[in-house]
């Protein structure tokens, strides 16, 4: 994704005329008013890319948006409030709580795979009767309002699955080399996160 094109401004654009596209962009594509979610999606990382110094400078010299760590950062914070939910539940003394952490995502995706085969299948259900009925009639209206609502629904369980398969990632990359008898709140061992 190239933000500058995304958002229709030329690369030496201010932050104003970068605020004001971004603007006129997301009022035309917002979800909330009938327009596409992917592409008011991508007009507002192109925004969060562009309107930040920081962000806009890292996108000149390497090409890359603000998404990658921002989303990547949401991941390690799963994991580590995962990995700290789990070490109190145990009263500190169980040694592998990144497994059972790897465990839960595993059972999390599992169930997220599902609810979008359940919504994809319900989704096609839907654009099928809305194929089938006459044009600008109320239940055309209706099919089409749940229509664009599943829409959203399957684009958040995707970005969903996106952020615990990250986190997943993360946390195989964790170790903790503790005693398996530690006693409550003492920990004789390391915490290890790589990445």
């Amino acid at each position: 994704m190239n933000p500058y094109e995304e958002l229709g401004v030329k690369k030496d654009a201010t932050r104003d005329q970068i605020r004001r596209a971004y603007r006129h962009k997301a009022a035309k594509h917002h979800p909330d008013k009938g327009g596409d979610t992917e592409a008011f999606k991508i007009i507002a990382e192109a925004y969060r890319t562009l309107a930040n110094d920081k962000n806009r400078k890292r996108y000149d010299e390497t090409g890359e948006t603000s998404t990658g760590p921002r989303q990547y950062s949401q991941a390690k914070q799963l994991v580590c409030k995962m990995f700290l939910d789990k070490m109190r539940q145990s009263g500190f003394e169980k040694k592998n709580h990144f497994r059972s952490v790897q465990l839960e995502l595993l059972q999390t995706i599992d169930a997220d795979y599902e609810v979008l085969r359940t919504l994809n299948e319900t989704k096609a259900s839907f654009k099928y009767m809305l194929e089938h009925t006459i044009a600008d009639s109320d239940m055309s209206e209706m099919l089409d309002e749940n229509f664009k609502r599943l829409e959203r629904e399957v684009s958040n369980c995707q970005a969903h699955i996106k952020l615990i398969e990250e986190a997943l990632t993360y946390a195989n990359k964790c170790s903790y080399d503790g005693s398996t008898d530690e006693k409550p709140t003492v920990f004789s061992g390391y915490l290890h996160t790589i990445g």
